[in-house]
């Protein structure tokens, strides 16, 4: 992360504009202490809201449980028995805001264990040298998991 975060601020944070009520998020963090105790949560608590378009291109916030994202993992995991857990490589490629990458690319990745090759700009060149150098084993696609 300390390697790409230079290239994410320099390309692809904007500044907040000024206005009000809406702050900089690391703003936000530096200037508030950590809570000190463990936050409890339920199987059913909302872990994550992704924000999709969906077909409306209307931009709204899903909701996903912890149990939606563990049942997504074990279906997936169901899915593709010829993956092994702590050794296959995974290309990200997609991007991890939508919710298929979110659940494939993150999520199964750190249930299984596996090394996760992230590629923040999908070029050709940078995705085909990924996969010679680091042996990738696994491309999420659009429909289905290749393996290589």
């Amino acid at each position: 992360m300390k390697q790409l975060f230079p290239f994410v601020k320099r390309e692809l944070h904007l500044k907040t504009p000024s206005a009000k009520d809406v702050y900089e998020f690391t703003d936000l963090l530096k200037s508030h202490e950590p809570i000190g105790d463990d936050f409890k949560s339920d199987i059913d608590d909302v872990a994550i809201l992704i924000y999709t378009g969906g077909t409306t291109g209307v931009s709204k916030g899903a909701q996903q449980t912890h149990r939606n994202i563990s049942y997504n993992c074990q279906q997936m995991r169901a899915w593709s028995p010829g993956f092994h857990d702590g050794r296959e490589v995974m290309l990200g490629v997609l991007p991890i805001f939508h919710s298929y990458a979110m659940t494939v690319v993150l999520h199964l990745s750190v249930l299984q264990g596996w090394c996760n090759v992230l590629i923040p700009k999908p070029e050709a060149k940078t995705i085909l040298d990924a996969i010679q150098k680091y042996h990738v084993s696994i491309i999420p696609g659009s429909l289905r998991c290749s393996i290589l």
